[in-house]
């Protein structure tokens, strides 16, 4: 049995209505971020199981 192929990342040439962003690129340095939003921070965290968890 064969495997599907990766999904390709979209660029910003492709036409899509809303933008992309790979994991890898958000987390290249840290295990976590911040993300502002509307003045109120929020914590986005990569655990050691590969999952996401966002908490304010």
């Amino acid at each position: 049995m064969t495997q599907a192929p990766a999904p390709r990342p979209q660029t910003a040439t492709d036409k899509q209505p809303y933008t992309v962003l790979d994991t890898r690129t958000l987390f290249v340095r840290d295990r976590q971020l911040l993300i502002c939003h509307r003045g109120q921070y929020y914590r986005l965290q990569l655990t050691q199981n590969d999952k996401l968890i966002l908490v304010k």
